[in-house]
């Protein structure tokens, strides 16, 4: 099964990695939790990036990290650049 993803694929990773600063430290935050943040986006306007705190465990070490699960436009794009299309 497909998940939509929005624009996310569209996006430069410099732009989803700087909605990263603000989150709060991995290790501190409750599993399974969503955040959504908004980051201006260059060329792509603003877009809202959905974040969700994800873990994995290695024998008995566990890693907790962050990882962007959906962008969607919310401001208009800069005049000539590509406007990004949802993904169906």
């Amino acid at each position: 099964m497909l998940h939509d993803n929005g624009i996310l694929t569209r996006l430069p990773g410099e732009y989803v990695s700087a909605g990263l600063a603000p989150l709060p430290d991995p290790m501190t935050a409750h599993r399974g939790e969503i955040r959504r943040l908004v980051v201006s986006a260059g060329p792509h306007g603003r877009v809202r990036v959905t974040y969700k705190l994800l873990t994995r465990k290695s024998g008995e070490q566990s890693h907790h990290f962050w990882c962007a699960i959906h962008a969607e436009q919310i401001g208009a794009a800069l005049q000539g650049a590509e406007t990004p299309r949802r993904l169906r």
